[in-house]
């Protein structure tokens, strides 16, 4: 059986200085010409059924570039993250593609 000498162990970070000084560099920091974000829109009411969901207002605003709805996504496994039934307070009901974040 193998011996390991690092279980159990402290190990020095070798990201520690970027990090205490913010310098390092996470996912949400980099950004590209063009690049689109998500934002979810999530219910406020905590039970009941969607019925139609209208997103023409929504992507009329400045920097909206699209909406994603759940019946825009043909797979059934897609129910996970765009819900028609709502359960609980703050259920994604549909997500906006935005060119900056408000």
């Amino acid at each position: 059986m193998k011996s390991y000498n690092i279980i159990g162990t402290s190990q020095p970070r070798v990201d520690a200085l970027e990090k205490v000084t913010g310098s390092a560099m996470f996912t949400a920091d980099y950004n590209t010409p063009k690049m689109l974000h998500l934002k979810a829109v999530r219910s406020e009411l905590p039970h009941g059924k969607i019925v139609s969901l209208d997103t023409t207002e929504a992507e009329k605003l400045s920097g909206v570039r699209g909406a994603l709805r759940p019946e825009d996504v043909p797979d059934k496994r897609s129910e996970s993250v765009l819900r028609i039934a709502l359960y609980c307070r703050g259920i994604k009901l549909c997500v906006l593609l935005v060119s900056r974040l408000f």
